[in-house]
């Protein structure tokens, strides 16, 4: 909201030849639409519903939830783009993939999927002593 109220009073000092009145009539315009949505949002619960994107699973169990990609608008490609951007090239890691209110993407792997750690291939954790002596 603030880009569109600076792009609007931005254009008018930028060109002397527009009158100041049509642009402050459209900068009140806009931020009084905007006033009303929000304080429609916050008085009633069903016009936030409307208005306001919320959280959406978009993958559960490995395999992508067709139905809420299109409710919220993404298609089957974007998805694994936005994984991807994650860190997750293969679906079947993902327990579960969220969609935030904000557009990022909450991710939470399968528990085969973490990172592999020293304990897991059998090896020890070696002491600070015994990497100096291997150092020197």
């Amino acid at each position: 909201m603030a880009i569109i109220l600076g792009a609007e009073a931005g254009a008018d000092p930028a060109d002397q030849t527009i009158p100041h009145g049509p642009t402050i009539a459209a900068i009140a315009e806009i931020a009084s639409v905007h006033m009303l949505g929000t304080h429609l949002k916050i008085r009633f619960p069903g016009v936030r519903k409307v208005i306001t994107f919320s959280a959406e699973p978009i993958v559960r169990g490995g395999k992508l939830m067709h139905i809420e990609l299109g409710r919220i608008k993404y298609t089957p490609e974007g998805a694994p783009e936005r994984l991807r951007g994650e860190g997750i090239f293969d679906i079947s890691q993902v327990k579960c993939a969220v969609c935030e209110p904000n557009v990022d993407i909450s991710v939470l792997k399968t528990s085969r999927a973490g990172a592999v750690t020293r304990g897991d291939i059998g090896l020890v954790q070696a002491s600070d002593q015994q990497l100096q002596l291997v150092i020197l």
